[in-house]
């Protein structure tokens, strides 16, 4: 069992395409100008794009486990900009029952290229089983940190 990151470049046509489907209506997303003025002194990417990328690994690695019963608790550490190349990444740290049902437990990060952390956090995914017979957990997170 391996959570393989994954790597997106953020650019202001991704944010925009964020804008337009969110909704939301922020300047801080779209409006240079307005975003300078700030506290984060320019375009910020959405939040929720953070979050979308820690999805999709966790439903790489754990497929309906994570779409059906999939649960994440994230904190957001700074923001992402245009130009940004964010790799998400988890490593599973342990197992856990909730309501007789076995889950992984991941931490998740997601880092810029300078290795800036933007979001960590845990997540949780079912799965059929998780203890003698499975594989250890996956340590790549530490491997790649070192």
């Amino acid at each position: 069992m391996r959570v393989e990151p994954i790597v997106r470049t953020v650019t202001q046509e991704t944010i925009d395409a964020y804008e337009e489907i969110l909704g939301i209506g922020n300047p801080l997303h779209f409006d240079e100008e307005y975003a300078r003025k700030t506290s984060f002194g320019g375009i910020i990417a959405h939040g929720m794009m953070g979050l979308a990328y820690i999805s999709e690994m966790m439903a790489r690695a754990f497929g309906d486990g994570w779409y059906q019963r999939g649960q994440l608790d994230t904190t957001f550490v700074r923001p992402v900009r245009p130009g940004d190349t964010v790799t998400t990444r988890g490593q599973i740290t342990g197992q856990t029952t909730v309501e007789g049902e076995t889950y992984v437990v991941c931490e998740v990060i997601c880092e810029t290229q300078e290795g800036e952390r933007v979001m960590s956090g845990t997540a949780l995914a079912k799965v059929a089983s998780f203890g003698e017979d499975s594989p250890p957990p996956d340590t790549s997170l530490e491997k790649e940190k070192a």
